[in-house]
């Protein structure tokens, strides 16, 4: 079976691979943030590039959500959240998120993936996952994981500061192209909703 390039960095994510950041990131945000997609208005589904999801809006607090509802045959469903421009530019915040409300009645594992225009499953993207349990809201956050700058050096520490690191999965948040969100190889028809992309920190 040949996978689509969209497709690797879930599959990667199943594997566990060390590069994803593995962590869990806080359930709560810090500091402001500003919200890049809402869902809201005339907003339309049709509009978004996904692949194996079937995607509707439905009521949220007031407003609506991104509602999705995944095929179980394909083994690594996504959905292509995009900037109205060209592309965001994350310099001045630290992370990215969007809250996930879990409609079925299984727990699932949901991915944010966000890519620089060369970005792909391994270089230029930085990935995060939350697990969400049935109807539980949370949300998903991707730190920026930002190259560092040349005079940066590791001395007598495990990793960077201020978010910095080198070497495949650095982002240049200033040219964010796309937003994945995915799971990886879901085993049920798993059912949730997106709400409120937002950068922050």
């Amino acid at each position: 079976m040949r996978i689509r390039p969209e497709c690797l960095g879930f599959l990667a994510l199943a594997l566990g691979a060390s590069w994803v950041g593995g962590q869990e990131p806080p359930a709560g945000p810090d500091g402001p943030e500003t919200v890049l997609v809402d869902f809201e208005g005339d907003f339309e589904p049709l509009s978004l590039r996904s692949w194996g999801v079937t995607l509707s809006l439905a009521p949220s607090g007031g407003g609506q959500a991104l509602r999705a509802e995944l095929d179980p045959k394909i083994p690594w469903p996504f959905i292509t959240l995009v900037p109205k421009g060209l592309y965001w530019d994350l310099s001045p915040y630290d992370y990215m998120a969007v809250d996930v409300t879990n409609r079925g009645p299984d727990t699932v594992r949901v991915c944010l993936s966000l890519e620089n225009p060369q970005g792909n499953w391994k270089y230029f993207s930085n990935i995060s996952c939350t697990t969400v349990a049935p109807q539980e809201t949370r949300p998903l956050q991707v730190f920026l994981r930002r190259k560092k700058p040349g005079w940066m050096k590791l001395s007598g520490m495990r990793s960077y500061p201020g978010g910095f690191g080198e070497g495949p999965n650095v982002l240049d948040p200033s040219d964010v192209v796309r937003a994945q969100v995915g799971v990886a190889q879901p085993k049920e028809s798993y059912v949730f909703e997106l709400d409120n992309l937002r950068a922050g920190g």
